[in-house]
């Protein structure tokens, strides 16, 4: 289930579609997810998302850049979720 969640951060992916990939119900799937990594399908995705995120911001991507490259719909989503993350916003964390 990780591979298809980190197959392309872009694209959508409901949870049906992971659970059917995996060849499991959607509930099942979850919570066979959350236990084994601590964390449900859309959260892990989210934090592999902000970790690929900080490596781009390294390289001096621009914040909008990066929040298109890593499957953020927008570069206020991706503030908030990287403010949630990390205590500060992408655009002052930058090097």
């Amino acid at each position: 289930m990780k591979e298809k969640l980190s197959e392309n951060l872009n694209a959508p992916l409901s949870l049906s579609e992971l659970a059917r990939a995996a060849g499991l119900s959607a509930f099942y799937a979850a919570r066979l997810f959350s236990c084994a990594v601590g964390m449900p399908p859309h959260a892990w995705r989210n934090q592999l998302r902000l970790s690929r995120a900080q490596g781009l911001l390294r390289q001096g991507q621009s914040v909008a850049d990066v929040a298109a490259a890593t499957g953020f719909s927008d570069q206020s989503h991706f503030n908030r979720h990287f403010k949630r993350a990390y205590g500060i916003a992408p655009g002052r964390w930058r090097p």
